[in-house]
């Protein structure tokens, strides 16, 4: 797999040192943890040059209008951030993480925490929101200090070769070394273009599952062809009294074995499948009551529903344009993770 070249900076001028790394290529989330622990070697090394001269606060909540120092800030609450916490206090090295979600866990936590995953090394099957609580009870030896609902608006490098990180909060911080593992950025779900879906927002259609015992008994009609959309198609199905998968082609994105379950629960009658796009939806005070689904032909099929579950991916930003030169590892699929250190 192609990844960029990795430099360290040197203060003196020279030649600087290149590192070619590979890592796994799993799918999905999980690129950030394999980018990680493939990553570790390296960047643990580099902040081993880096850790002398640390300040040691520990606090486990921030005043806005104080200048937080630490020794590392890590941008991302994720698996991934969150680990590197748990490597970083081997280093004793402390750690401030700033997240623009509400709560730590990135996506694990925000968007699929009740949804099984197959692919981290050492568990055979673990829900996202489990991984998470396994990695919070990891770290917590090393009182780490969260400061959620914020983004990294600057990064500046200061005259004695520290960094200034500011939030869009008003956070202050300072530190020798600024760790990225904000996977491909901030993200929100892409809208699907149904006239007047943002009024049953909230109430009937919903970009992500956080509890799936909130969708016991009702119609659903989940859009979409890619794994999410198939695998919460599987796991759904058993708790629905209804559920119609809808996909504007019938070849799907999502992984084959996902694609055969979903069509022996077509096959034997336990969902329904449309061909097509959601056109028009149909309620009141923002109570789903049903849908519209047009084909490539024009015909049109109205399909009875209570909940929507459209899954047509997510917008990723991540503004590294903005910040110092870094040290950068990117996959083809977006996920990066960096490390800036005082040279």
């Amino acid at each position: 797999m192609p990844l960029t070249a990795c430099r360290l900076p040197c203060r003196n001028g020279k030649a600087e040192s290149q590192h070619a790394i590979e890592f796994l290529d799993y799918r999905g989330w999980s690129n950030n943890v394999a980018l990680l622990w493939r990553f570790e070697c390296l960047w643990v090394a580099v902040l081993r040059e880096y850790r002398h001269g640390k300040c040691d606060m520990n606090d486990i909540t921030a005043n806005a209008a104080d200048v937080i120092e630490k020794d590392v800030v890590i941008i991302g609450a994720g698996p991934v951030g969150l680990f590197a916490v748990f490597e970083l206090g081997l280093l004793d090295l402390s750690a401030a993480l700033v997240d623009i979600l509400d709560k730590p866990g990135g996506q694990c936590a925000e968007l699929y925490p009740e949804k099984p995953i197959y692919d981290i090394p050492g568990f055979p099957v673990v829900t996202g929101q489990a991984l998470v609580d396994q990695l919070m009870d990891q770290i917590k030896p090393f009182n780490p200090t969260y400061h959620l609902n914020r983004m990294v608006e600057t990064v500046q490098r200061l005259p004695d070769g520290r960094f200034s990180l500011t939030t869009d909060f008003g956070d202050s911080f300072v530190c020798k070394v600024v760790v990225i593992a904000a996977g491909g950025g901030s993200f929100q779900p892409k809208r699907p273009p149904v006239p007047g879906i943002e009024d049953y927002e909230g109430t009937s259609v919903f970009y992500s599952v956080r509890r799936m015992e909130e969708f016991r008994d009702q119609d659903l009609l989940i859009v979409g062809g890619g794994d999410s959309a198939l695998d919460w198609t599987l796991n759904l199905q058993p708790l629905a009294k209804s559920l119609t998968l809808v996909h504007r082609r019938e070849e799907f994105r999502a992984a084959p074995d996902s694609v055969n379950k979903m069509k022996a629960l077509l096959a034997d009658g336990k969902i329904r499948f449309e061909l097509g796009q959601v056109s028009a939806l149909k309620g009141h005070d923002g109570q789903l009551a049903g849908a519209t689904v047009k084909d490539s032909k024009g015909n049109e099929t109205e399909v009875a529903c209570s909940r929507l579950l459209p899954f047509f991916g997510l917008t990723m930003k991540l503004l590294t344009s903005e910040f110092p030169s870094a040290m950068i590892i990117t996959s083809d699929s977006g996920y990066s993770c960096c490390c800036w250190h005082l040279d």
